[in-house]
């Protein structure tokens, strides 16, 4: 994972103005889905040609903005 970070960081140096943001996974679900196919496989590198069909929904679902909101629980602290 370092070796992806420092990757990063060298490629950003480079950029004259760079913005980053969060985005909860509720937001973006294709990248969820995919790292959630990614972790039941043993390979180290995928490419897909066409969009796997258990993300066909997903997918659209993101292209069009919507989005589940995340559900947390109420906490009381006495």
């Amino acid at each position: 994972m370092s070796l992806i970070l420092d990757d990063c960081r060298q490629l950003i140096s480079n950029l004259p103005q760079v913005r980053f943001s969060h985005c909860h996974r509720e937001a973006n679900r294709c990248v969820n889905k995919l790292a959630r196919i990614r972790s039941s496989h043993n390979l180290d590198f995928v490419i897909y040609d066409n969009l796997p069909m258990d993300l066909l929904f997903v997918f659209e679902d993101d292209l069009h903005g919507m989005y589940l909101n995340k559900l947390c629980p109420n906490i009381h602290v006495l």
